[in-house]
């Protein structure tokens, strides 16, 4: 209930063994991603027969139990690295002008940039949207080195943090657009 009030965390640890309760941890977790939980997920247990369900829900570790202080330093540096990407993906930006100025958007922010005779619009997370006179592809070599980002038609790049799905010849964001 925590996560659907709108509570964050980073991390949950979940045992996969839940004594007394109808769900095991694996059940917790798929729940925790329907409801957009996009935190890591580390799984504890006596058994690895619930290995494929726990990497279903995209767990980023699975510690057997008893766990050694080895393996649990092994985690924390792992933990440790990861965020320290993450750190870095959210510093990722674009800077774009007008010919007399420059603003940075980070990457995070763009939804998507379409191209309609040569002017570019950006929409932006925060329901704002930058239009700018140019090209596509003064931008698209930068987005696209990231793997956020797909060109899916020659006058569009798409955040795919931001897509929810894709069908009909269509994308789906997850503010109901498209």
């Amino acid at each position: 209930s925590w996560i659907r009030n709108g509570g964050v965390c980073d991390c949950a640890i979940l045992d996969i063994i839940l004594t007394g309760q109808k769900q095991n941890g694996t059940d917790v977790a798929a729940a925790l991603r329907l409801l957009g939980f996009t935190g890591e997920i580390i799984f504890l247990t006596n058994s690895n027969e619930y290995a494929s369900e726990a990497f279903a829900v995209e767990a980023f570790d699975y510690l057997l139990k008893p766990i050694s202080k080895n393996r649990l330093l092994k985690l924390r540096q792992k933990l440790e690295t990861h965020y320290s990407r993450v750190r870095e993906r959210e510093k990722a930006a674009l800077i774009v002008g007008d010919g007399r100025s420059l603003q940075q958007i980070l990457f995070g922010k763009i939804v998507c940039i379409e191209i309609i005779a040569r002017t570019l619009y950006f929409r932006l997370s925060n329901d704002s949207e930058l239009l700018l006179n140019g090209s596509l592809k003064n931008y698209a070599g930068e987005l696209l080195a990231d793997t956020r980002f797909e060109k899916p038609h020659r006058s569009y790049i798409d955040n795919l943090d931001f897509v929810l799905m894709i069908s009909d010849n269509r994308i789906w964001f997850r503010d109901g657009s498209h």
